[in-house]
């Protein structure tokens, strides 16, 4: 699961939203995937919740500055 800091506004969810394949990669290892852009308000919020509960710590509101979408990757 993917939340883009500006959203909808992010170059690469915009990107996404033209061409859905996406590659993702750690050191030499890279996988590439069909990205499915999430839009319903209920879900992306369910989303969110989730990543403040389990990143709490770190979690800054200020830094999601739009929280309009989130992107799910299959790996």
């Amino acid at each position: 699961m993917l939340v883009p800091t500006k959203g909808s506004d992010n170059d690469w969810f915009k990107n996404l939203v033209e061409d859905p394949w996406i590659e993702l990669g750690v050191g030499k290892i890279s996988v590439a995937s069909k990205a499915t852009l999430v839009r319903d308000p209920n879900r992306v919020k369910e989303i969110v919740d989730k990543l403040k509960v389990k990143y709490r710590s770190m979690w800054s509101e200020s830094y999601y500055s739009k929280r309009d979408v989130c992107v799910e990757v299959p790996v």
